[in-house]
């Protein structure tokens, strides 16, 4: 509810006292309660009734010059590209990395929309597969884990 503002609801020790302790608890009358709230604050939709109806896809290409400079830029940054999602493919690890798959191509359109939009410390697409990991160092997650725990600190 936190996301939606929708108040008391959003306020974490409200959403506790009110709905979350009760239904621990086995009260029914809070379960009525979560019912009526859930059914005024969501959309129920099928797959043969939807909210509203879609236009059909149009899938279109776009083609824009580049200058000599942008162009030997992205040419580069493409084969790098194709070649790290090459590694992925061949290592069987394509579908776990789907999230850099899609920051690769978010890159590359940058690349092509503004070079500016690119900065050039950040033009090498290796740093998007060395993701350190931090299973070992537990004492990185402890201040993300306080603040979710705290939900009055993610209010709006």
């Amino acid at each position: 509810m936190t996301f939606l503002r929708f108040e008391p609801f959003s306020i974490k020790s409200y959403w506790q006292s009110l709905i979350q302790h009760p239904l621990g608890q086995g009260n029914k009358n809070r379960l009525s309660r979560l019912q009526v709230l859930m059914a005024t604050t969501s959309l129920r939709r099928t797959k043969e009734k939807s909210l509203i109806g879609l236009p059909p896809k149009i899938v279109g290409t776009c083609y824009a010059d580049l200058s000599a400079e942008e162009r030997q830029i992205y040419d580069h940054m493409e084969g790098e590209a194709k070649g790290l999602v090459q590694n992925l493919i061949n290592s069987g690890s394509l579908m776990h990395n789907y999230s850099t798959v899609l920051s690769i191509i978010l890159r590359l359109t940058q690349l092509y929309d503004d070079a500016s939009l690119y900065p050039p410390e950040l033009r090498s697409l290796n740093t998007l597969t060395s993701i350190e990991d931090v299973t070992d160092k537990s004492e990185l997650l402890q201040k993300p884990i306080a603040i979710l725990q705290d939900g009055e600190d993610l209010r709006f």
